[in-house]
């Protein structure tokens, strides 16, 4: 192995950490539906972890909760769902090798 190369298990830990933070993000939005900035994270999580059609319909009602709620969304979930319908459409693109 290569030196630069990290440990098998360094890699398979933030998808751990990762995964476990969406099973949480799941559990706080299905007890408070309204957990508009949660439920948007768990939406970029999602696509993150291969999930773009899930993520993105998360990031969606996020949104539309934030409209509903507050009359436009935040720019920190506006942010936020840029990024995450950037990821998806970045997830589906061929990688150019």
């Amino acid at each position: 192995m290569l030196q630069d190369e990290p440990h098998h298990d360094e890699v398979k830990a933030p998808l751990r950490q990762t995964r476990l933070l969406v099973e949480r993000l799941v559990e706080i939005v299905r007890r408070n539906p309204d957990a508009v900035h949660q439920r948007s994270l768990l939406g970029s999580l999602l696509v993150q972890l291969g999930k773009a059609d899930e993520g993105i319909a998360q990031v969606e009602r996020a949104v539309a909760l934030s409209n509903e709620k507050y009359c436009s969304a935040s720019a920190m979930l506006a942010h936020t769902a840029a990024i995450t319908w950037t990821l998806a459409v970045l997830e589906d693109e061929p990688s150019a090798a």
